[in-house]
């Protein structure tokens, strides 16, 4: 069987100076938290355990859901008798020897469920993937979009300090900020009988073992809106087919399952593709950089971009990618808020689930590959030098405080304390990235110029710059660091390449 491409990349960006380390076995840059994490346990409430489910290929429900006696259906890639209304480049990507685990499921043959789903987490991609059946019978079908929002849920101050959704949220990760919650709107129409798909990319907390369901689980909710026009604007025109996602409207914390939505009109949000055949839509120039960042990152070069996720899976010929668009979208006409369809409260994996009532992840170990333990710190050296006819030019070398912060990877991903390793890290690179404009008072930039489609000037490979000395450069907010590592699976799965791009203090050291 060929491999089948998956590539999720988020917002266009550009890299600067570039420092690349590789982790050895004898010398590895990783931090394992110790863990007394127990198997699932059931639980003794009135609602269900999660049941088991075996759906991979070869597998008894791989065609057909489990389900009681009666009622018949078809799984999410069953080749025939199934409606799948999301991106066909996620459909076949579903299985365990691609890193797939199962967390959630409802389908079983001995109880009538009011609500059909099962959730799926890949431990080599950290990605939480939902998959919600919407059964002939329901009474709210009609010509509505479908709109989801993951937060997390609990008591207590916890909620308010970790970072589990900061990667779903943020295109560039602030170590200061915390999201406790994450929204999308997908383009497919709702309809009975169909399948529905959303996911999100989880950053790993490494503190979660401390928590328990009372004060820290997770929540998803999905609700239905009608919305007659949504269309793009800027350099892209068109109709929109992917994901939105309300990012860029979080500070007046909007999402799409609770907020007014009126609240969007006018509004620019950020258009995420899920798949290559959905990218093939919007011509151009737009799809040539898309086929150029997919090239490069099977190649090993990241570039024009703040983050993403490159690798092969099992399934042949099937392109994938999820892409952020630094866009424009207006979204205009009547907005119709619906009931939510549901709001499942889940507990989180990765810690104790002996008190833990009602359903239990299949899965209990820490979600997310990795995080940082601190903002990271870029050293700006600034060294003032003689111009011509009395002028004064300053220059600007860039630097990374090593000893400014950590990685920490999910030790139930590379193992120890307790824990079985079951991938490597290799090919670890932390780069300085410049995301333009290019201000006035800087004359020139090493590196190599790129153009984006939102017209926006970027630089790769920069180690330094020049200007007048006008530049606020402790302030700017176009100096970023990016994180990129290759994870290796021990069983020979293809490896996955990890690219996440974090804000940074910055510190002037003048000459």
């Amino acid at each position: 069987m060929k491999p089948k491409l998956i590539i999720i990349i988020f917002m266009f960006s550009i890299i600067l100076g570039c420092q690349q380390e590789i982790i050895k076995p004898e010398a590895k840059e990783i931090i394992k938290e110790n863990s007394n994490i127990q198997p699932p346990k059931n639980s003794y409430s009135s609602r269900v355990d999660t049941y088991p489910l075996e759906w991979d290929i070869g597998e008894q429900h791989h065609d057909y859901m489990p389900t009681p006696q009666g009622i018949q259906i078809a799984s999410p890639w069953a080749g025939s008798g199934t409606s799948f209304n999301a991106s066909p480049d996620i459909r076949y990507d579903y299985h365990k020897s691609d890193g797939w685990v199962l967390l959630y499921n409802t389908f079983n043959t001995q109880v009538q469920q009011q609500q059909w789903y099962f959730m799926l987490y890949n431990k080599y991609r950290g990605i939480v993937r939902y998959y919600y059946y919407i059964p002939s019978s329901s009474n709210f079908i009609g010509n509505d979009k479908m709109a989801h929002t993951i937060r997390t849920y609990g008591t207590g101050t916890y909620l308010n300090s970790s970072p589990l959704l900061n990667f779903a949220d943020q295109d560039s990760i602030d170590l200061n900020k915390v999201s406790i919650f994450a929204s999308r709107l997908e383009d497919q129409t709702l309809q009975p009988a169909s399948w529905y798909v959303f996911e999100y990319e989880l950053a790993y907390d490494k503190n979660v073992i401390s928590q328990n369901s009372t004060t820290f689980s997770f929540q998803w909710q999905i609700r239905s809106i009608a919305i007659s026009n949504i269309s793009l604007s800027g350099s892209q025109q068109g109709t929109v087919t992917g994901s939105i996602s309300s990012a860029p409207i979080k500070k007046s914390n909007f999402d799409f399952v609770t907020s007014n939505l009126s609240y969007l009109t006018g509004k620019s949000v950020k258009l995420i593709l899920n798949g290559e055949k959905q990218a093939e839509k919007y011509a151009g120039l737009l799809f040539s950089t898309i086929k150029s960042i997919i090239q490069g990152g099977l190649q090993g070069t990241v570039w024009n971009l703040l983050g993403g996720i490159f690798g092969n899976t099992q399934e042949p010929t099937v392109q994938k990618v999820n892409l952020n668009i630094d866009t424009k979208i207006n979204l205009a006409g009547t907005f119709t808020q619906q009931i939510p369809t549901t709001g499942i409260i889940f507990p989180m994996p990765g810690y104790d689930q002996s008190n833990t009532p009602g359903q239990s992840p299949a899965y209990n170990y820490p979600l997310g590959v990795f995080y940082l333990s601190s903002k990271p710190i870029i050293n700006i050296d600034k060294v003032k030098v003689p111009g011509s006819i009395g002028t004064t030019n300053y220059y600007y070398y860039f630097t990374i405080d090593p000893n400014s912060f950590q990685i920490h990877f999910n030790p139930a991903l590379i193992g120890g304390n307790g824990y079985s390793q079951v991938a490597t890290i290799s090919n670890l690179k932390k780069e300085i990235i410049f995301y333009g404009p290019k201000p006035s008072s800087v004359y020139e930039l090493n590196g190599t110029l790129e153009q984006l489609p939102n017209s926006k000037e970027i630089r790769r490979n920069i180690t330094k710059a020049r200007g007048s000395g006008q530049w606020n450069v402790g302030t700017s907010t176009s100096i970023l660091l990016r994180i990129t590592f290759d994870v290796i699976p021990n069983d020979g799965t293809p490896k996955t390449t990890i690219s996440k791009t974090f804000v940074v203090n910055k510190v002037v050291r003048s000459a």
